[in-house]
């Protein structure tokens, strides 16, 4: 079994309305669902809360380091705190950790599995989002349909797409 915990959505703190090094220490203390599945491989979502509604802009993945520590890189801070000067809400972060059947953090190097969550999980993002920021993969996710369940836009699904919608559970 390939199990992964899921983290959050944690509310990220900020300094002066953007996101920091300092600010995200604050976030990380605060938390009550932080444990030792932080510091393991795996995926994570940052998104804008507004309201009742968490809209994904940014997805991404680790294979090599914990997951907490590449989804607050310099680098992946950059990407947010554009996303935080362009829109309102406020930031949150879902961290999806690699654990063991046995509940324990996966360190060890999984990345053709960890790709294909991340792969999966940018789908469902441009699904919700199309302005998503990233690059890799967004390209052929972006064009691809299919009917009752994966970009196919909105109005009224034709009689095909709702059976298979409702076939593969996703309705």
């Amino acid at each position: 079994m390939r199990n992964y915990k899921l983290i959050g959505p944690l509310d990220l703190d900020r300094e002066e309305g953007l996101l920091t090094r300092a600010s995200l220490k604050m976030t990380k203390w605060r938390n009550d669902d932080w444990d030792c599945a932080c510091e393991a491989n795996g995926c994570y979502v940052f998104g804008l809360r507004r309201g009742d509604k968490i809209t994904p802009w940014y997805v991404g993945m680790t294979h090599e380091q914990a997951v907490w520590d590449e989804a607050t890189s310099q680098r992946n801070l950059g990407i947010y705190n554009q996303v935080l000067r362009e829109r309102a809400g406020y930031p949150v972060l879902c961290l999806l950790a690699r654990l063991t059947p046995t509940g324990r953090a996966v360190y060890r190097d999984l990345k053709s599995e960890i790709e294909k969550v991340e792969f999966l999980l940018i789908g469902a993002a441009l699904d919700e989002n199309p302005d998503l920021m990233n690059v890799k993969e967004s390209q052929f996710l972006s064009e691809l349909v299919i009917p009752g369940w994966f970009g196919a836009g909105r109005g009224k699904p034709s009689h095909a797409a709702v059976a298979f919608a409702r076939m593969l559970g996703f309705e």
